[in-house]
């Protein structure tokens, strides 16, 4: 990959974010694609759980005292997390004022149930530092979570480094730093086979910037920064984000003092963990997978709604395929449509680990 620049990106991120229309999110039809939010909250829900444990499995004389770092917390979406996960202290930060806004009335009108203290502060985390707003000098943070946000901080190497800096300088040595953001390496391999370097169903749409050329089968000819393609979900997301390569995430990490510790594409993150004790409570909890039934024998009969089977055709082999083993056992399974599991395939969640400080003085920095 080469390295270059695009600045054209700007502030569309904190204008989409900030525009009227974000404001009614809550209230659009969200059919198409109702459970694969679900199934996204479930794989966030998991990690979170999964890191906060950790924490106190290392760390149990800071059990009680766990202050999150919400980095790129939108509209509150997590507070719940938070709140099951029984930590401390919560630090919301946003670029999009509109949100953070949103995400503190939300906060003060669930006040009484939350067993956390918050503050709320509107700050670019690729461009502005999270020392500015702090009421201390020394790393606080015990988890820093930023969910499927890194892809906008690729813009350009400063960007990138900044939004780690903020990440990692306040975070506590052996604290951990988790996320969910975009699988680069099939982003690019999906698009590269397709016409017009472009990608889509019902669902979701990806197209890259006319200015990065896929055709070539190395990746010599993609930018390691300013890798743009606009990414267009079910009219709920439609923004310009940028490539995350992520041995380049692993080495600029390494520069804020951080290791990383896993990284799992959301398919075979599910699969390692749906069948644990938590994983089936989340999915069942959560409502994470959509109930499918086999269409009946006698096509006059239909029960519940009207169901288009050529998105499950996926879901009948697997049921038929059980039946042949067990003599037709079962007539239903839960499952997400087709076109929700290529969208999932786009999308990985990620670990890092706080392993030194790192003394920052704005000219260069020291490792400790």
């Amino acid at each position: 990959m080469t390295s270059s620049t695009d600045p054209s990106l700007g502030h569309d991120a904190r204008t989409y974010y900030n525009s009227p229309q974000q404001q009614g999110l809550d209230q659009r039809n969200e059919s198409k694609i109702l459970y694969m939010r679900n199934f996204n909250n479930w794989i966030k829900s998991l990690s979170i759980n999964e890191y906060l444990q950790r924490l106190r499995n290392e760390q149990p004389d800071r059990s009680n005292k766990i202050h999150v770092f919400d980095m790129g917390c939108g509209k509150g979406g997590d507070q719940l997390k938070w709140q099951v996960g029984r930590v401390n202290f919560v630090t919301f930060v946003d670029l999009a004022e509109n949100s953070v806004e949103i995400c503190k009335q939300r906060y003060y009108e669930r006040q009484k149930k939350c067993n956390y203290n918050a503050d709320f502060f509107p700050l670019d985390c690729t461009k502005e530092l999270i020392r500015d707003k702090l009421k201390t000098t020394e790393p606080c943070f015990d988890l820093v979570s930023t969910q499927f946000v890194l892809h906008y901080a690729f813009e350009k190497l400063k960007s990138a480094d900044q939004f780690l800096r903020n990440a990692a300088e306040f975070l506590r040595v052996g604290g951990y730093f988790i996320g969910t953001t975009v699988n680069s390496c099939e982003l690019v391999e999906r698009c590269r086979n397709s016409p017009n370097q472009k990608i889509s169903n019902d669902v979701f749409s990806v197209t890259f910037d006319p200015s990065i050329d896929l055709s070539k089968t190395s990746n010599e000819s993609i930018p390691l920064f300013g890798a743009k393609y606009h990414f267009s979900l079910d009219d709920v997301v439609d923004c310009p984000e940028y490539l995350v390569y992520f041995p380049l995430l692993e080495e600029l990490a390494k520069k804020h003092g951080l290791k990383k510790v896993e990284r799992q594409i959301f398919k075979d993150y599910f699969n390692n963990n749906k069948d644990t004790r938590d994983g089936r409570f989340l999915l069942s909890k959560m409502n994470a997978l959509e109930y499918y039934e086999l269409p009946p024998n006698n096509p006059n009969y239909q029960r519940g709604p009207i169901i288009d089977h050529t998105r499950y055709t996926h879901a009948a082999n697997y049921i038929n395929d059980i039946n042949t083993q067990h003599q037709d056992s079962i007539r239903s399974c839960r499952t997400l449509s087709k076109q929700e599991w290529d969208m999932t395939s786009l999308y990985i969640m990620f670990a890092f680990q706080k392993i030194h400080q790192v003394e920052y003085d704005d000219k260069n920095t020291t490792e400790q």
